[in-house]
């Protein structure tokens, strides 16, 4: 009776808000490493003539604020010291907190994979306003908890008026031989604690490379007979090494979600990215999955698919199909846009070529069809190099 219940809700929350166009009125953040101030440099032999050496800059990176008319805006270098702690260029993730938590009002989170004390990541609270900076969890300090390694995914529990909202943190490399963790990090001391350890077979199906996170649908886990808890996409576990969802429960007890090796559940992927979830329906109801896989898709150009409460994949839109929109190449990035209308945000990022030709999406995920929020190639809406995380401030 659950399950129908369940679907019910599901259909009936796709069908009604079928079509409805998502709104930018809201902020998009991108992460960027490719932006900022220089922040080191490297010497290495000239490809050419090997007698020689060439200097390579490494900059901050940034986080840029993207208008509903597609200009970009830097809302913080993270190589520029005036606004606060600075990055290693390593920017992989970015979240938003709601008001209250911190102690302050809305406040962005964004998560540096190399900054922090030997290199172990740090976790960044940035002022939407200023894009003024705090460091709120060192991954290299042992005295704030466990010790991170490649900490490379960030997503907020909201708690009922912001009470008892955590932050959570997906590491790749930390756990028992590096197969990965997932900590719980406090909001107001930047303690971490680690709550599922990859490499545990005690809790659950083992991981090999987790890279991204995301909030479970709201009844979801309670159908895999589990605590409400998190997605987790690792893309080196599953049939054959392409790729597998877990499930994660509030205790750290994981289970197989979906394997993207295995035909019988859809789609089988081949590179996935990123996970993220869409509420499609009014008060969450009708959440859906999603996932990008940037060799999937017509020439290869990239896909993304949604994944059903039953672990099962249908393909959502082919980048490489210009009937659904622009074409894309290489999709990485994805996060829902807050609201009723289940629409995404979806970004590119190519890395050869100058000015970068990475593309941010709204994806409409009922129709597949798609449109340009921002081109980076085009360098009169403002600076864009590579848009590794997307998020969009409700």
């Amino acid at each position: 009776m659950l399950y129908r219940k369940n679907a019910a809700i599901w259909i009936f929350a796709a069908f009604y808000f079928m079509g409805r166009p998502g709104v930018l009125a809201q902020t998009t953040v991108i992460a960027d490493p490719g932006l900022g101030t220089q922040v080191a440099s490297f010497s290495m032999p000239d490809p050419v003539d090997p007698t020689q050496t060439n200097t390579a800059q490494i900059l901050g990176g940034a986080l840029l604020k993207v208008a509903s008319n597609g200009t970009r805006t830097i809302l913080s270098d993270f190589g520029n010291t005036a606004q606060g702690p600075t990055g290693s260029g390593g920017l992989t993730a970015v979240t938003w907190t709601p008001v209250g938590l911190l102690g302050l009002g809305q406040t962005i989170l964004a998560l540096d994979r190399e900054a922090g004390s030997h290199d172990d990541g740090a976790l960044f609270t940035v002022d939407p306003s200023t894009g003024k900076r705090t460091v709120l969890s060192d991954f290299g300090n042992a005295a704030q908890g466990q010790l991170g390694a490649d900490p490379i995914g960030v997503v907020v529990a909201n708690g009922l008026l912001g009470l008892g909202t955590q932050i959570y943190v997906l590491d790749s490399d930390a756990g028992t031989n590096g197969q990965g963790g997932l900590f719980r990090v406090d909001p107001s001391t930047g303690n971490r604690t680690l709550l599922s350890d990859f490499g545990n077979a005690a809790q659950g199906p083992l991981g090999a490379n987790p890279v991204s996170i995301a909030i479970a649908p709201a009844g979801l886990l309670s159908i895999l007979g589990m605590n409400a808890g998190f997605l987790v996409l690792d893309n080196n576990a599953g049939t054959n090494g392409v790729g597998a969802v877990f499930a994660v429960d509030s205790n750290g007890n994981r289970s197989l979600f979906s394997d993207l090796g295995d035909p019988s559940q859809g789609q089988v992927a081949i590179s996935p990215q990123e996970i993220a979830t869409a509420a499609t329906g009014l008060l969450g109801l009708g959440t859906a999955i999603y996932v990008t896989d940037n060799e999937l898709g017509t020439s290869e150009s990239g896909e993304v698919f949604q994944i059903d409460i039953f672990g099962n994949r249908s393909v959502v839109t082919d980048f490489g199909n210009s009937a659904q929109g622009t074409l894309g190449g290489d999709e990485h990035a994805i996060a829902g846009i807050p609201g009723i209308g289940g629409n995404l945000l979806v970004a590119d990022e190519y890395l050869d070529a100058v000015p970068s030709e990475a593309i941010l999406f709204q994806v409409n995920p009922f129709t597949g069809q798609r449109t340009v929020v921002t081109d980076c190639n085009n360098t009169s809406l403002g600076p864009c190099a590579q848009p590794i995380a997307v998020t969009q401030l409700p």
